[in-house]
């Protein structure tokens, strides 16, 4: 486990640094920009990684999850209910052709 962490962050520094220095090489940007959008992206991403950590966010997202399955589930019942009505009017010999 903990040589499986250690082999993701190593391969996502390499990566990141990898593309900082290209960004340089290639005159897109100055190392002071590639230098603040790395420190914003660190900031951004422990931000986000706090925020969704905390107990009242994770509840938040579990009640939506929640929800939004139950919303699932009544759309895909009233799909099934209008796919079954409409093969019923179907069958009623309302369109009128003759059958013998």
């Amino acid at each position: 486990y903990h040589l499986h962490n250690t082999l993701i962050v190593v391969a996502s520094l390499l990566i990141a640094g990898g593309c900082a220095y290209s960004r340089i090489y290639l005159g897109y940007h100055t190392p002071v920009q590639v230098l603040a959008g790395s420190l914003l992206g660190m900031l951004s991403g422990i931000l986000w990684y706090t925020l969704f950590e905390t107990e009242v966010v994770r509840g938040l997202l579990i009640k939506l999850d929640g929800t939004l399955y139950e919303l699932e589930c009544g759309r895909r019942d009233q799909l099934i209910n209008s796919v079954m009505c409409l093969g019923d009017s179907n069958n009623d010999n309302g369109g009128g052709m003759k059958r013998d």
